[in-house]
């Protein structure tokens, strides 16, 4: 069984992930900054991925525990974890080839389990490109109205396919654990 883990940019990427999570029928334990009110640079994710629940495996077990709150959880071994870093290039063009590369994540004990996510120049301009209203007040609340406003995880990935985001290769690689997209 395959845990997937996401760290996320900000608000606007957890709601992705809640979305994702519904719509495939599976666990994305979220990883942010203060739920995601404070966000996590490009250049941070590498540093971000070595220390707190990224530390070592047994701060991801105790992390994983807590995340399911009493519900049966057993200890993740390294073989099962996949790690979406889910970032917004902004204005890095330097750190987004390393990111990319998996380059800043060599340090990280998780560095076989990550997989860089990344939106260029941001996820607001990959939505728009899409064909959605993103305005720049009340955006996470913007991101759950689009989210129900599409009827399938399928519908999603067409629409954002082409556009440069890896999210479509992110929800693929999911699709591939879930028993109801087999």
């Amino acid at each position: 069984m395959t845990v997937f883990v996401a760290v996320e940019h900000g608000e606007c990427e957890i709601r992705l992930c809640n979305y994702l999570s519904k719509w495939l029928r599976t666990d994305i334990v979220p990883v942010s900054r203060n739920k995601g009110a404070e966000t996590i640079s490009l250049r941070e994710s590498g540093e971000f991925l070595k220390q707190g629940p990224f530390k070592d495996l047994n701060a991801l077990n105790r992390y994983y525990k807590e995340y399911k709150k009493g519900r049966v959880s057993r200890k993740l071994k390294m073989s099962e974890i996949t790690i979406f870093v889910i970032m917004d290039v902004d204005s890095d063009r330097v750190s987004a080839k390393s990111f990319r590369s998996k380059d800043m994540f060599r340090d990280s004990p998780f560095y076989e389990c990550i997989v860089p996510v990344m939106g260029d120049p941001d996820l607001d301009s990959i939505m728009k490109q899409a064909g959605f209203e993103i305005p720049e007040r009340n955006k996470p609340r913007r991101y759950s109205e689009i989210f129900d406003s599409i009827e399938s995880v399928d519908e999603l990935e067409s629409l954002l396919q082409g556009k440069d985001t890896d999210i479509p290769r992110m929800i693929e690689m999911i699709k591939e654990h879930c028993p109801d997209f087999q």
